[in-house]
């Protein structure tokens, strides 16, 4: 199912709503709230997407804020949330 969704996303050209990364990210964050009733904190979501540091995971969550995916509930290590525009881009 996750091959479909690069395959549909890719297949938008130039004006594809995200990046395969930030696609990635956005989905294992959705994937691990799914699994354990509430969000990954930053240190968590960079060790499921193998990435050496949690600043990586960090950037990729700014950006995805920026692009209307995300957005920040409140401080604190499980402060984001996804957005309506995230929910249907994950259930398409």
């Amino acid at each position: 199912m996750i091959h479909e969704e690069l395959d549909y996303l890719l297949s938008l050209g130039p004006q594809r709503p995200l990046t395969r990364a930030r696609f990635r990210v956005l989905r294992q964050f959705h994937l691990f709230q799914q699994q354990n009733g509430y969000a990954p904190s930053i240190r968590e979501l960079a060790r499921q997407l193998n990435f050496t540091s949690h600043s990586s995971a960090q950037a990729h969550l700014s950006n995805l804020s920026r692009d209307g995916y995300m957005r920040r509930r409140r401080e604190g290590p499980r402060g984001w949330i996804l957005t309506r525009k995230a929910r249907e881009i994950l259930a398409s």
